[in-house]
């Protein structure tokens, strides 16, 4: 199976049950990444297509979404819960997350479109995609050096971005990479990456004021591990 068979054969009610959870899929659409802000430690192309699946849990009330790569098949899976709007404040200037600064410990990175510097956000893993706080370039950094792979559109909206800081779930977050996402070619939408040094990694995702929280599965499932149970 691939990436477009498994979109196809999915319906509103079916049940796929992974690592021994069962998931009611919720909806099924498409998404289009229209813009990054900050640092990711995953690739992330601009315009690039995924498969989006939404499942809750049968009797639970665990949410997980599934984002499978139109090109390549791959899955990445996480698992959370909804979060109440009014818990969502983050404060901070995206414009001013990464700036350079000469007194930081960090690692500096040379903008390969404008040629201006500006540092990593600390975060857990590698960075492999970032955007330059000075113009707005998207770079791959998967081979070390900068590499302009796209730029970022006056339409992707972001309301918050890197370097913002917030409370949630008990713990203080910082907001290290956003990506804006549009939905089946019309809704708007986006997803943030937050860094705890000692919580990790947590992403928050928003489509249409709804916000859920949630934490990548260890080892995303791949499709052929995935148990499709007609009602």
């Amino acid at each position: 199976d691939d990436a477009r068979g498994l979109h196809a054969g999915l319906k509103l009610g079916d049940v796929v049950q992974v690592d021994g959870v069962r998931y009611q899929v919720d909806e099924v659409g498409e998404g289009q990444v229209v813009g990054l802000r900050g640092q990711v430690p995953r690739d992330v192309a601009p315009n690039q297509l995924f498969v989006l699946v939404d499942l809750t849990e049968v009797n639970g009330r665990r949410q997980m979404s599934a984002e499978i790569d139109v090109q390549t098949g791959e899955v990445s899976a996480y698992v959370g819960t909804a979060v109440p709007y009014d818990q969502v404040v983050f404060q901070g200037s995206d414009h001013d997350a990464g700036v350079l600064d000469p007194a930081a410990k960090a690692d500096h990175i040379e903008c390969a479109s404008c040629g201006a510097p500006f540092d990593l956000l600390p975060q857990g893993d590698r960075v492999l995609t970032a955007s330059c706080p000075h113009c707005d370039a998207i770079l791959d950094l998967s081979a070390g050096a900068a590499r302009l792979i796209g730029q970022n559109q006056a339409s992707a909206f972001l309301p918050f971005g890197p370097g913002a800081e917030g409370e949630l779930l008990g713990h203080t977050w910082m907001v290290v990479g956003a990506t804006a996402v549009l939905y089946d070619g019309r809704w708007p939408g986006s997803e943030y990456l937050l860094w705890n040094d000692a919580q990790g990694y947590l992403w928050l995702s928003e489509s249409d004021g709804n916000w859920v929280a949630s934490r990548s599965v260890a080892e995303g499932p791949l499709l052929s591990e995935i148990e499709l149970k007609r009602r």
